[in-house]
């Protein structure tokens, strides 16, 4: 165990590259999206213009990015500082923004004439970007299908609505089992060979505990109905929200109780129950859960985006006793959801500007770029050209538990089960409050996930009322 003393530093450490994705204040529930202005040609011939062109002149393109101050943030700047001397004609100027809340904040408050050319944000501001009628997607510019041919399938799949990627993955992540391996050695488990079922899971937290390893096996928090809920669904290729998880647009709606479900939950209430687990409510920070593995626990599941970070740290000799060690995202098959970033071109009705921010795009998420940036951060490639680059081949190999992430995404599908569901509103408080219902109250299972699905139902009405016609 690290001594306690160490905690505040390690969470100070690992907050620093927080999104604020993982509080509760910001994800808003509902939202309105501010529709643009129709235009009508008095034209008898209905000619479509195109929407990005190369430039011809000189343009200044603006960024606003959610990634975390830490090694993410930073080397950002450094590669916008490289894309400005590396020519004349463009001039990029990037803005750091606190987390998804943030910038949903900031796009709700700014005139669309003032929204920034390049919006990198997650993958919950698909549905609200195109919605309001306001991106360019990757096959308008030049060169652009090309561009996004290579991409996983899942990655490419995460992105894609009505039938078009919408946005170009840049800072790719997913959901992984993230361990203390030394925990797992000195309890008598092979940390090369990490739990990948829920049962294993949680015989393997029990086992920690048991032998006197540690006082926890597994953390347990307030997004775990999100994710034996719809990872679980990725994983054996089940569709959330019908029809076909709202990828084409149309009206969805859910029904969480299924059999499936209820057994995830009475699986969630006996891991708390008898399982070795800890059960510690809400994540304000988003890596308190990191905090109690480092502290007093051993397992917990959490995003591959913090991977670098814990690295950095414990390779500066700050976390005595402790080895990350990482594993895929247990479950009832193999794979997770793709989460992360991506970048989303605004329509600011000026086709030369659209295409010099197509350049900046470009030039960001091309081969030897991507793999500095995953290289430095824990980002998964998102392709197979950038997984093949020299700098990331030799990170993963002194650095194996960074490849982790990229081996569960490319082992998935393309399909709309993959890509998981596309709600438009935030109903993550929906699975927060389904995990409090039964780990708190020792809700019913079938009662809780009826009580969800409608609450869940309210919300994809509320949206879908106040939503501009695609």
């Amino acid at each position: 165990m690290v001594n306690r003393f160490l905690w505040l530093f390690v969470i100070g450490a690992l907050c620093a590259g927080c999104s604020s994705t993982t509080s509760r204040a910001a994800v808003p529930v509902t939202d309105a999206t501010e529709t643009s202005p129709s235009v009508v040609s008095d034209s008898t011939i209905a000619v479509t213009p195109p929407r990005c062109v190369s430039p011809t002149g000189n343009e200044t393109i603006r960024i606003w990015h959610i990634l975390p101050d830490q090694n993410a943030g930073k080397l950002f700047n450094e590669l916008v500082t490289g894309f400005n001397a590396s020519q004349t004609q463009i001039t990029l100027k990037s803005e750091s923004l606190k987390g998804f809340g943030a910038m949903l904040d900031r796009l709700n408050a700014t005139p669309k004439a003032d929204w920034p050319d390049i919006v990198i944000s997650s993958t919950a501001s698909l549905e609200r970007l195109t919605d309001a009628a306001g991106t360019i997607t990757p096959a308008e510019c030049p060169s652009g299908k090309a561009s996004a041919a290579g991409l996983l399938p899942v990655v490419a799949a995460a992105y894609t609505a009505d039938g078009e990627l919408q946005a170009i993955p840049y800072g790719v992540s997913t959901l992984l089992l993230l361990f203390d391996a030394n925990e797992m050695t000195a309890a008598g488990l092979d940390p090369k060979q990490p739990p990948t079922t829920p049962d294993a899971l949680m015989a393997a937290s029990k086992a920690v505990v048991e032998r006197g390893v540690g006082k926890y096996g597994l953390v347990v928090h307030e997004w775990y109905a999100n994710y034996v809920i719809q990872q679980w669904a990725a994983q054996r290729g089940t569709i959330v929200a019908a029809p076909n998880n709202g990828r084409n647009g149309e009206k969805i709606s859910v029904d969480f109780n299924t059999a499936d479900n209820r057994a995830a939950m009475k699986w969630l209430d006996e891991v708390v129950r008898t399982g070795g687990a800890t059960w510690i409510g809400g994540q304000q920070t988003g890596q308190e859960d990191l905090v109690r593995v480092i502290l007093d626990s051993t397992f917990t599941i959490h995003t591959s985006g913090s991977i670098g970070d814990i690295l950095a740290v414990e390779g500066r000799g700050q976390l005595s006793n402790f080895k990350l060690g990482v594993g895929p995202m247990p479950g009832p098959g193999v794979g997770g959801l793709v989460g992360g970033n991506a970048m989303f071109m605004i329509d600011h009705q000026a086709p030369e500007r659209a295409g010099a921010a197509w350049n900046v795009v470009r030039w960001l998420t091309e081969s030897s770029q991507m793999a500095r940036f995953d290289v430095a951060t824990g980002y998964i490639p998102p392709s197979a050209a950038v997984a093949a680059e020299p700098a990331l081949v030799a990170a993963w190999k002194q650095h194996p538990e960074l490849k982790v992430g990229y081996d569960q995404l490319a082992a998935m599908s393309g399909s709309a089960a993959s890509a998981g569901p596309l709600y438009g509103p935030s109903i993550d408080p929906v699975f927060w409050a389904l995990t409090h219902a039964i780990l708190d109250d020792h809700a019913d299972p079938g009662a809780a996930l009826d009580a969800a699905s409608k609450q869940a139902n309210q919300l994809l009405a509320d949206f879908l009322a106040k939503r501009p016609t695609r």
